[in-house]
């Protein structure tokens, strides 16, 4: 774990008061998953782009979720309001992309939280990414189940959680925070040689602490996930209080307010979820977690007694539609920093003549994937003019659809956001039917993630158990025609440096590749193709992947 001790937060004018244990009301203010949203976003997350969905209400915006913050705290200047971000502000629009850290420290410093905690995408783009993020901001992030000691660059940049300090009757009381993450992530993203520990085991380890320490008014911060969150709560509710949630996008909504939210699809339990754990079941655990993309801002009024158990609440999260109101000091702001974007995003790399469609690559065989492995391929088939060349992506690479027409840098950094090299490397045919094994089986988001390559060809059936659903694959041959892969041949292989190096958790190919080499960067070698070919219908037109028997699958295209 992460070895720097508690951050105490306090005014000096509290310094001559007695610490006791006081009941006490505090406001927790929370949002989470925002990922770069500042433009506002259609209410159904289907496009990035709110022109492209004109019948769909666009909402949120980073201009109303300051103006949300802002109106809650006034509103509950009486009741100590915290406001909390948990997690995932990097990635997953155009202005991450081109901007990385910049515009993330830089929206985050108009409204600065009084705390944070890392979610898994502040890893995305290495280390040195993150460490320029948190030169720049002021106020504490906390991660307990991460030890950074091999990351000088970070060590001293996370504590285990912070403790706030409140006047009470001419008394101080201490409410402790824990910050958490993920502990697979390293699985998923570019952590470098930060170690992630047991999320559960760093939780009751400084939940303990905090008790000894006269502490017992306990909130975690969690970027797990939502089951991982109820799980938390069973496991360790007889030492916290409250669970302020993020990673998997969860909504979570009051009953009281149903007829302010329209899509009650979207809901999945109540704001806040109460968890009557089984390790001490007369105690009450509230989950929190404000969905994402600055759609809502949770907003909770809490009061505990004097023995930090949780008596009444009052929950008021907001969800941010487009009658709500703008923060016009944030919008000027906005302005400075679309400029910088609208510049970089308008430069025109190449063209295509089809639909490049990536929004499903999960579920199956994907044009704009193919059309990438084919061209990583290419990549490297000169210098390899007489040997089988395999080339796979994995799905989580790619991030929406290209329409026919221009394409831009972007449209590049929308579909495609993520860096990596191009590499090239031997790997055996059984690792690579191994992987594809691994792709087909669903992850903790019910999600698959599927290969999409060039080079060869496969069929799945899905109506079989996992590990044995590949049941054909084929390889491409110089005569034109394709012949079986062979389990014990050694096969050229391309493949991102992510995956090369056991991201997404597809160890078959890390731990076993020879002969690997580092190649150019991923969007590099897609402009150099593009600016020498347009894209067709011949690109695209060969299927090279079959997903029989999935209806799973069916269905989530459909969404």
């Amino acid at each position: 774990m992460a070895r720097n001790f508690f951050v105490i937060i306090f005014s000096l004018k509290f310094l001559s008061w007695v610490i006791a244990d006081q009941p006490l009301s505090i406001t927790l203010i929370h949002i989470n998953d925002l990922h770069a949203r500042y433009e506002p976003v259609t209410a159904t997350s289907k496009s990035e782009d709110c022109s492209e969905e004109p019948k769909v209400p666009c909402i949120a915006g980073y201009a109303r979720v300051v103006h949300a913050i802002r109106s809650l705290k006034k509103k509950y200047k009486n009741h100590n309001p915290i406001y909390i971000n948990a997690g995932d502000n990097f990635q997953g629009t155009v202005w991450y992309g081109f901007l990385r850290w910049d515009v993330s420290q830089a929206m985050m410093n108009l409204e600065p939280p009084s705390l944070q905690t890392l979610g898994n995408h502040e890893f995305d783009h290495g280390v040195p990414n993150l460490a320029l993020y948190l030169n720049k901001i002021k106020w504490p992030v906390i991660c307990a189940n991460i030890n950074t000691r091999n990351e000088p660059s970070i060590h001293q940049k996370i504590n285990e959680g912070v403790v706030q300090n409140f006047l009470v009757n001419g008394e101080l009381v201490r409410v402790g925070f824990i910050g958490v993450i993920y502990d697979k992530t390293n699985l998923t993203t570019n952590t470098g040689s930060v170690i992630f520990e047991n999320s559960i085991v760093a939780v009751k380890c400084q939940a303990e602490r905090l008790k000894r320490d006269g502490i017992n008014k306990i909130v975690v911060v969690s970027h797990c996930g939502y089951a991982m969150d109820l799980q938390i709560a069973e496991e360790v509710g007889d030492l916290i209080d409250v669970i302020v949630g993020s990673h998997s996008h969860t909504l979570l909504w009051p009953n009281y307010k149903l007829n302010e939210y329209p899509y009650k699809n979207d809901i999945v339990d109540e704001y806040p979820k109460v968890i009557h754990p089984k390790i001490a079941p007369h105690r009450k655990v509230l989950v929190l977690q404000a969905y994402c993309h600055g759609k809502v801002v949770g907003a909770i009024k809490i009061d505990f007694d004097r023995n930090g158990e949780v008596q009444n609440w009052e929950a008021n999260p907001l969800y941010l539609n487009e009658k709500y109101p703008q923060d016009n000091e944030i919008n000027k702001q906005l302005d400075v920093w679309r400029a910088k974007v609208d510049e970089k995003s308008k430069v025109n790399i190449g063209k295509t003549k089809v639909l490049l469609e990536g929004k499903n690559c999960r579920w199956g065989e994907c044009t704009l994937g193919n059309v990438i492995a084919r061209i990583f391929r290419k990549s490297y088939a000169k210098k390899f003019p007489d040997q089988q060349i395999l080339a796979m992506v994995q799905a989580a690479s790619f991030k929406g659809d290209l329409q026919p027409g221009d394409i831009t840098e972007g449209d590049l950094m929308r579909v495609f956001p993520f860096d990596s090299s191009v590499d090239i490397m031997e790997l055996k045919g059984k690792y690579i039917r191994r992987s594809l094994e691994k792709a087909a089986i669903l992850d903790r988001k019910k999600r698959f993630n599927f290969f999409q390559r060039s080079g060869f060809k496969v069929t799945y059936d899905m109506s079989k158990k996992e590990n044995e659903r590949v049941i054909d694959v084929h390889v491409f041959v110089k005569t034109g025609k394709y012949e079986a892969l062979k389990d014990e041949k050694t096969y050229k292989f391309v493949t991102i440096s992510f995956i090369a190096n056991g991201g997404d958790n597809f160890t078959e190919i890390s731990l076993n590749k020879q002969n690997h080499h580092v190649g150019p960067d991923s969007k590099d070698v897609i402009k150099a193709f593009l600016k020498e070919n347009v894209i067709t219908e011949v690109d695209v037109k060969t299927k090279k992947t079959i997903v029989n028997s999935c209806p799973y699958c069916e269905e989530k295209k459909q969404q």
